[in-house]
């Protein structure tokens, strides 16, 4: 059964509003990773998220007893979990410091490849005929990137595929345990944890210290739209459309990222750049809809919104 128009439309709204919140966390970090360390800028980001959270979640104090029970239940997942992020995490910030931020968004896009290949591995799902041509083209894709891009060199580009291969492990994760674990908890606890985690590094790498006045805005604005608003806009999109989607939707993001860096950050994409970008995405579009031209419906691409 479809879903009706309107719920289809808002579904649509809340992914693109996704789409556009990540979008500001590459160019509202960039900017603040010009004069900060990767650790530095990601323990405050994560802690200014940690206070928006914290705002939201008085609204849902009474779920707050049914938090700690899962919490209690689940420690190991989220253990794991905040590990496995906050590794991936470090890592896309640390290669934003150093690359363009269109050309890493377009490596981003392959998210729900490598999702779906996490899956297929731990979880059993099959990998249909169409789907490993999808990613065989955005992989294609990804090569003529790399090679059109001199500040992406063999080892940036392997990074950016670890980042991603990691955070899709810890997307299978989530998926595992998502029957018994409240998502809102699950964001929660990342926030929480990440947190923690870099304010650990920065402290242990001497380079803690409090933003200047130029550097807060960006952490504030971008902390805000990445772990909150473009969680709750990934997450609330799920209730009208399927995930498949969503992230159909969200294939956009990279021309988004290219638009705002050209206007705002000064970072085109060259030509070449820019058709493997289109072969990038048309890999991922091919993964993600089936023959009908209808987005598929079961879960292997399913995974929680990053940052």
């Amino acid at each position: 059964m479809k879903p009706p128009a309107t719920a289809s439309l808002k579904g649509a709204l809340l992914a693109f509003a996704s789409a556009l919140s990540i979008m500001a966390v590459y160019i509202l970090s960039r900017r603040a990773l010009t004069t900060m360390t990767a650790s530095l800028m990601t323990g405050w980001w994560f802690l200014f998220a940690f206070g928006w959270a914290l705002l939201a979640a008085l609204a849902q104090r009474k779920h707050l007893a049914r938090f700690g029970r899962q919490l209690k239940e689940h420690q190991a997942f989220f253990i794991a979990y905040c590990l496995i992020d906050a590794a991936s995490t470090f890592l896309f910030f640390s290669l934003l410091k150093r690359m363009n931020p269109a050309v890493l968004s377009f490596f981003d896009s392959l998210t729900p490849l490598f999702v779906a290949l996490v899956a297929a591995i731990a979880l059993g799902e099959r990998l249909r005929r169409r789907e490993i041509g999808g990613g065989i083209l955005a992989l294609f894709g990804v090569t003529l990137l790399t090679y059109a891009s001199p500040d992406v060199s063999p080892l940036l580009g392997g990074l950016a595929i670890l980042s991603i291969l990691l955070y899709a492990v810890g997307a299978v994760l989530v998926k595992r345990h998502v029957p018994a674990v409240d998502p809102r908890l699950v964001t929660g606890v990342r926030i929480i944890g990440l947190t923690c985690i870099y304010a650990a590094v920065a402290l242990a790498d001497g380079s803690l210290r409090l933003p200047t006045a130029s550097e807060l805005p960006s952490i504030m604005a971008g902390s805000l739209a990445g772990p909150v608003l473009g969680v709750f806009f990934t997450f609330s999109a799920f209730r009208f459309i399927p995930a498949t989607r969503v992230f159909l939707i969200k294939t956009s993001q990279p021309f988004l990222v290219a638009i705002a860096s050209a206007m705002l950050l000064g970072t085109s994409l060259t030509m070449r750049q820019l058709a493997a970008g289109v072969l990038i995405s048309a890999g991922i579009t091919r993964l993600i809809v089936n023959p009908s031209g209808n987005p598929r419906r079961h879960n292997s691409k399913e995974a929680p919104a990053k940052n």
